[in-house]
């Protein structure tokens, strides 16, 4: 968030929502501050994405990092990189970590992304999986509950 202003008891600061925060010093000088930028303009994001657990791994990972890089924000230096974070219920669960210069502007860049990203599982037949649950239901415990 960069400072816009600041002031003998409080520090006014823009969120990357264009929205204005009044913060009292007192927050900035006794707690943890995280500034995703201060040694550099770049910073790095995720974009999460499951699939189906029947997918193949190596097309997905390299169809997720071809998103990235065709999104024009997304730096190519350093180069973004997949990861398979975990096997999921009913999915594998990738993770796409990518730099940015403008992080204000970054939950659009990655919006963009899931787009991309969407129109190239679907080419691949790479599907993405929705909850699925299975039901036992015994009559016996249906009547019961109608009765009450």
């Amino acid at each position: 968030m960069p400072v816009e202003k600041i002031n003998l008891r409080t520090t006014l600061v823009l969120t990357r929502d264009d929205k204005f925060i009044l913060l009292p010093n007192s927050l900035l000088t006794k707690q943890k501050i995280v500034n995703w930028t201060h040694s550099k303009n770049i910073s790095r994001f995720e974009v999460d994405v499951s699939v189906a657990r029947s997918s193949d791994v190596e097309l997905t990972m390299k169809l997720i990092k071809e998103a990235g890089l065709e999104q024009k924000d997304v730096l190519k230096d350093p180069d973004p990189f997949v990861r398979l974070n975990n096997f999921g219920t009913s999915s594998l669960d990738f993770t796409l970590y990518f730099w940015v210069n403008n992080v204000f502007r970054v939950e659009n860049t990655k919006s963009a992304i899931r787009v991309i990203l969407y129109k190239k599982l679907k080419e691949n037949n790479i599907n993405i999986p929705f909850p699925q649950h299975v039901l036992h239901v015994e009559k016996e415990n249906i009547e019961d509950v109608t009765k009450e």
